[in-house]
């Protein structure tokens, strides 16, 4: 767990081949505000790990996010 300016974040490392819809992980970040509901999911995805074919898995929805209406939904960062 590491507590920053912004984010409390809880991380998990994986080993021996855990998987997301047959894609290798190689970890979880829980990413939380205090005091707010603000909060993000992260999974880190194996180098060798195919993320463009999970993504139709996902969709994008519209909420309020700092005054503003804004499409949450799935980010990829090779």
């Amino acid at each position: 767990m590491i507590e920053g300016p912004e984010y409390v974040e809880h991380y998990v490392d994986f080993v021996d081949g855990i998987k997301y819809r047959n894609q290798l992980l190689d970890g979880y970040i829980f990413k939380f505000r205090g005091e707010s509901s603000g909060a993000e999911d992260v999974l880190k995805f194996a180098l060798n790990a195919e993320v463009a074919a999970i993504g139709p898995n996902f969709t994008t929805r519209t909420m309020e996010y700092l005054g503003e209406m804004a499409d949450i939904g799935l980010t990829y960062r090779p």
